[in-house]
């Protein structure tokens, strides 16, 4: 498949991805944020991606994990975001700035330099990102779409890469 568009785009995205760097793309609906995604992951060998598109009926618990009662006892398991981070997975943060403030609290410290995350709701580990793990995220612009919102700037941050895609 040939993705069309600008070339500087895919570069830039590239350059993120060999170096670990957290981006963040924002456009229109179908300006092909998540298709310019599995581009660039199959032309670095890489088909693990797990895209989670966030709504503001997604919870910590769904993303880091949870406590469920399985064979009469209760166990630890772990969330998507959690998943993705012990096995070095390609993470899509589809719809983002839909996501409640909470949830992007609890993603803050896997956009920083330690790349980890604190098991809070469990026992408080902190599970350091595979080497291989590679984070995106794609939003929408604010105005004109139902359920999204401005980003807190702590959170906007926390990415090396911020592009515009028209």
């Amino acid at each position: 498949m040939k993705i069309y568009g600008n070339e500087d785009v895919k570069k830039v995205l590239n350059i993120a991805f060999s170096h670990s760097i957290p981006a963040l793309l924002v456009g229109q609906t179908g300006s092909g944020k998540n298709t310019i995604l599995r581009h660039i992951a199959k032309g670095n060998n890489r088909s693990d991606i797990i895209r989670l598109s966030l709504t503001g009926e997604t919870t910590v618990d769904d993303l880091i994990g949870h406590y469920q009662i399985k064979n009469q006892s209760t166990v630890w398991q772990d969330g998507s975001v959690t998943h993705a981070v012990r096995g070095g997975h390609i993470l899509v943060l589809d719809e983002v700035n839909a996501a409640q403030p909470e949830v992007l609290f609890a993603l803050q410290s896997l956009l920083d330099d330690d790349r980890s995350l604190t098991l809070t709701s469990h026992d408080n580990s902190v599970v350091k990102a595979h080497p291989n793990l590679r984070v995106f995220a794609t939003m929408n612009p604010t105005s004109g779409y139902s359920g999204t919102k401005s980003m807190n700037k702590a959170f906007l941050s926390r990415f090396g890469l911020v592009l515009n895609i028209d």
